[in-house]
């Protein structure tokens, strides 16, 4: 089709989200509620998408994987087009997340070591493990989760704040 050829990602999805009948609110119906009540009808997708991605691994069908990862990413897209139709900066949110979790990393060893000691102090028990990894020349430390392997914050860590980024009208 030549004329989806010159379109954009974010055209092809939108123009997708429309011919299933699922197009972003406009403005004036994005209420609080109608919103939320949107991402919730998605949940069921979503959570089929990610049993298909496990089933896929599993398998070792990495085809299928694929497959389950493009899908997921269109209903990303999804929730993304339906924050910045209502008015929500995604880019500058995320903008502030990738920030705020480049927190958790320092070059500064020792830092994380202290970080880590506190994190033991506070829990009275050995959670974490200390990670570093080579980028561009550089060691950069980071606090992980034995169990979870997520990048652990620290104690006194500061949640980013999304508020700059979501209309005033969503914060009541």
């Amino acid at each position: 089709n030549r004329q989806a050829q010159g379109r954009s990602m974010k055209d092809k999805i939108l123009k997708w989200v429309c011919i299933i009948g699922c197009p972003p609110l406009v403005f004036e119906e994005a209420t609080k509620e109608a919103l939320i009540e949107r991402f919730k009808s998605r949940y069921k997708h979503k959570l089929s998408e990610l049993q298909e991605q496990i089933d896929a691994l599993e398998a070792g069908d990495l085809m299928e994987f694929l497959d389950c990862v493009c899908d997921e990413s269109v209903y990303l897209a999804q929730d993304v087009l339906e924050l910045q139709h209502a008015g929500f900066d995604v880019n500058g949110a995320m903008e502030a997340v990738i920030s705020n979790n480049e927190s958790k990393v320092s070059l500064n060893q020792e830092f994380i070591a202290r970080e880590h000691a506190k994190l033991v102090m506070r829990d009275k028990e050995n959670n974490w493990f200390v990670e570093t990894n080579l980028y561009e020349g550089e060691l950069h430390h980071c606090i992980r989760h034995y169990d979870t392997n997520k990048i652990t914050k620290f104690v006194d860590f500061e949640e980013v704040d999304l508020t700059p980024f979501v209309p005033k009208r969503y914060l009541e």
